[in-house]
């Protein structure tokens, strides 16, 4: 499932989550990153393989997605001690706004960019097929 602001601001919906608090980018069930073939996100490599993926707040809302071993359970049971792998992600506010949070996978650059879109905020971090 996909998470839904109802007439919320991102704000509002993220305003309880602490720094060094996960997000699920999803609802119910964790969200699953599958690969058939390894990636390079910077210097980190995530092998091919089925993960769960996680928003993480930093101080200074900054933010990393997180890459979990384990996939497929429910939303709220991340398990730090399966985290394989993190990677930073940029903020950025966007000029248009989404009720439904919307994950993407581009090309671009040579590589790709991963894109968590929801309400006016837009997550993202760069990759290359390794």
């Amino acid at each position: 499932g996909r998470p839904s602001l109802k007439g919320r601001t991102i704000n509002q919906m993220l305003s309880e989550l602490k720094p060094g608090g996960f997000w699920r980018l999803g609802a119910d069930k964790s969200t699953t990153f599958t690969t058939a073939t390894a990636l390079k996100f910077g210097g980190v490599t995530i092998p091919k393989g089925a993960y769960s993926v996680w928003a993480q707040r930093g101080e200074n809302n900054t933010w990393k997605l997180v890459f979990n071993k384990q996939h497929g359970q429910w939303g709220t049971n991340h398990d730090p001690s399966q985290d394989f792998a993190s990677v930073p992600l940029k903020e950025t506010k966007t000029s248009t706004s989404t009720q439904l949070l919307r994950i993407n996978l581009a090309k671009r650059g040579g590589g790709g960019v991963f894109v968590a879109h929801w309400g006016d905020m837009e997550l993202t971090t760069h990759f290359t097929a390794s």
